[in-house]
């Protein structure tokens, strides 16, 4: 288990309650490319899931994977796709099979700002109910720290090349 973010348009009374699964049965597969199908896109890296959540209004979650969970990174590395990598390197995707509501830490709801340069946290952090203890509890402080930050986040710049 390993703690990641999700940026997601659903909100909390709903997520905390259902949790996250696949629209695609069948497992997880990488492509070659470096795209994830079949599983639950979360990311190694607040940010990107932060940018995800403002770009559509939506809400950031801390959660923690399933001990199944694909690091895409390196299972691309492992299968010697180095050309995907820049892609991958984008997303710093972490593929879960299925999110169960008692993984899912907390949620936050996030906007971006008029100059789309920076993202601001709202309103106040929700806790889930469901929540059962798991991780360590440095993972745990970490969540905590950066969902009560105050200062703004930069977004992420979609225009720059990653090639």
């Amino acid at each position: 288990m390993r703690l990641v973010y999700r940026g997601d348009t659903r909100p909390p009374s709903k997520v905390f309650n259902l949790g996250f699964t696949p629209r695609f049965s069948g497992g997880i597969k990488i492509q070659n490319g470096g795209q994830m199908i079949g599983g639950i896109s979360t990311s190694k890296e607040i940010s990107i899931a932060m940018d995800y959540a403002a770009r559509y209004e939506g809400y950031v979650y801390a959660l923690f994977s399933d001990d199944n969970a694909i690091d895409v990174v390196d299972e691309l590395i492992r299968k010697n796709l180095r050309d995907a990598l820049p892609n991958a390197y984008t997303q710093m995707e972490i593929a879960c099979n299925a999110v169960r509501p008692n993984q899912i830490i907390m949620a936050r709801p996030v906007v971006m700002d008029s100059s789309q340069k920076y993202i601001n946290w709202t309103k106040s952090i929700e806790r889930n109910p469901h929540f059962s203890r798991s991780g360590t509890s440095q993972e745990l402080a970490t969540a905590d720290y950066l969902f009560n930050l105050t200062t703004a986040f930069k977004a992420l710049d979609h225009n720059k090349s990653h090639k």
